[in-house]
């Protein structure tokens, strides 16, 4: 009720600003509306691309893959809670690429993605996705990938990226 009061005075002040209908001005609102909700789904689908260009890289052992989406000054923290007392590790990009890179073919490394939450404002975005970590097919672990990401001209950059670590409770 609060919004269409809202729109009601708006419609009613720019009615006594100007020669347009109520319709008219309905329909401008309107239409200005659904941009701004297509833009923010067209970028929601983009961050979803850039998550998953980085998790391809990833799977694949593609080091320029998983560069090509990460800002040059990102960060990554992991935080580990399979222990007694949660541990915050910062990691090297450079390393964690290295790592991923070199790794052994078996066993074989695969992060299953499951929900992704996105919000967006304007050139920035938060990503909250959960996720399963197997190893050669036996489950690992599972948590959260958070990621911070930036819009640098039409492309979404990670930023920064922390993850949780658990056996459990894992839903997915």
């Amino acid at each position: 009720m609060g919004v269409l009061i809202t729109f009601d005075f708006l419609i009613h002040k720019l009615m006594d600003y100007s020669r347009l209908s109520r319709q008219t001005i309905l329909t401008v609102l309107l239409v200005f509306t659904f941009a701004h909700i297509k833009a923010q789904s067209n970028d929601k689908t983009a961050i979803r691309h850039t998550i998953a260009l980085f998790f391809g890289g990833f799977h694949e052992r593609d080091e320029a893959k998983m560069q090509s989406v990460l800002d040059q000054q990102a960060t990554f923290h992991s935080i580990d809670e399979r222990g007694e007392v949660a541990q915050l590790r910062t990691i090297e990009v450079d390393q964690f690429l290295k790592a991923v890179v070199s790794r052994s073919e078996t066993p074989e490394w695969e992060e299953r993605l499951h929900d992704f939450t996105i919000e967006v404002d304007g050139s920035i975005a938060q990503a909250w996705v959960t996720y399963s970590f197997w190893l050669g097919g036996s489950f690992s672990h599972c948590g959260v990938d958070a990621f911070s990401l930036f819009k640098s001209g039409d492309q979404w950059k990670i930023s920064y990226l922390i993850d949780s670590r658990r056996k459990e409770p894992c839903d997915f």
